[in-house]
């Protein structure tokens, strides 16, 4: 979404603040990456509150690439990057409605 509308989207925005509300994307006009990673980092400052970062970081990154579903969910993740630009969603799905849209996803 936020490669579609930019980082002033109306439904990011109303999606974050329900599900992060202290995280605002009111921190200038930045790229889609800028946001998320700006989002990564207040989570993980405010909600893990990891001491050891780094470390802990890569322990996460490597268990979620290699968990049983990281291959569906990311090739939905791509298709939804490929379609919504066209078919923009009146609203974000939830996140339970995207895992289970990921999860019956199949590559034609």
């Amino acid at each position: 979404m936020l490669d579609i509308e930019g980082p002033t989207s109306g439904l990011v925005s109303n999606e974050l603040a329900e599900r992060y509300g202290g995280f605002s994307l009111s921190r200038g006009t930045k790229g889609s990456k800028e946001v998320v990673r700006a989002l990564n980092e207040w989570v993980i400052e405010h909600s893990l509150a990891i001491a050891d970062q780094k470390q802990m970081l890569a322990a996460l990154s490597f268990h979620i690439s290699h968990h049983p579903a990281y291959p569906a969910m990311r090739n939905y993740a791509l298709h939804c990057h490929d379609v919504w630009p066209h078919e923009c969603p009146r609203r974000l799905p939830s996140f339970e409605e995207w895992r289970q849209a990921a999860d019956t996803y199949f590559e034609e």
